[in-house]
């Protein structure tokens, strides 16, 4: 009787973690990491993060994020409505002039769009941010900030 309950108890601790584990809550995954933004994707239209100099990056620190837009360095505050929703307010950056077209549309329409309540998920293959009518897809694949620290600099060395 004893094995038999020893047993059900390992059973349901089993079931227990693998629950937990399939949760999807995002903000254990995203938390003190930095990320390369893959594109943005607004009303349907996707535009693809510049590929120049600055690497576009999202950031999560405990309540605020930062990165890179594609020219300018960006902030802003974030609070976590669960563990799979966010607010982010009160964005700023600073206010350089891009080198081309692409990053500055780019820039505009992310830092135009970043305010407001996001949906994060993990599809697998990125971490989607959606809001109505605008979606931020991060790279999963380059989200330690030493990783893209060493591709900014490698990038800089080829030239």
């Amino acid at each position: 009787m004893k094995k038999i309950l020893k047993i059900i108890l390992l059973l349901a601790i089993g079931i227990f973690v693998v629950g937990c584990a399939g949760s999807g809550n995002i903000s254990n995954i995203v938390e003190s990491k930095l990320y390369k933004i893959k594109y943005i994707s607004q009303n349907g239209e996707t535009i693809i993060a510049p590929l120049n100099e600055n690497v576009a990056t999202l950031g999560f620190e405990n309540d605020r994020i930062y990165g890179n837009a594609g020219c300018n360095r960006y902030f802003a505050g974030i609070s976590w409505r669960d563990s799979n929703s966010i607010d982010i307010s009160q964005a700023g950056s600073t206010k350089m002039m891009c080198s081309d077209d692409e990053a500055n549309n780019f820039e505009y329409k992310y830092l135009k769009n970043l305010d407001g309540n996001f949906i994060i998920t993990n599809n697998g293959n990125e971490i989607l941010l959606s809001k109505e009518n605008f979606i931020i897809a991060l790279d999963i694949n380059t989200q330690d900030k030493n990783t893209i620290n060493d591709m900014d600099e490698e990038e800089n060395i080829e030239e």
